[in-house]
């Protein structure tokens, strides 16, 4: 839980690796002309997984709306890099 003293959880390059490549292919990040929309901060690890590291297996660009996840910022990122 949230309410005691943080547990490390340790991952080997096979599985931080395997993670991202599910999560890619699960997201269609393998697609033609497909970009990620990440709002979330990158220090939490399945945000870095998947932003940082699943869109450089697929080569997909990644588009970091603001510092913050604000809304306002979202919105203009998904009008000006036309994402659904």
């Amino acid at each position: 839980g949230t309410t005691g003293e943080p547990k490390p959880v340790l991952l080997n390059h096979f599985q931080l690796l395997n993670s991202c490549l599910v999560t890619g292919k699960r997201l269609k990040l393998d697609a033609p002309n497909q970009v990620l929309c990440c709002p979330m901060p990158i220090f939490r690890g399945p945000v870095m997984c998947l932003a940082a590291m699943a869109t450089a297996v697929f080569g997909t660009p990644v588009v970091y709306p603001s510092a913050l996840p604000l809304p306002p910022a979202i919105f203009k990122s998904l009008q000006e890099y036309k994402l659904d």
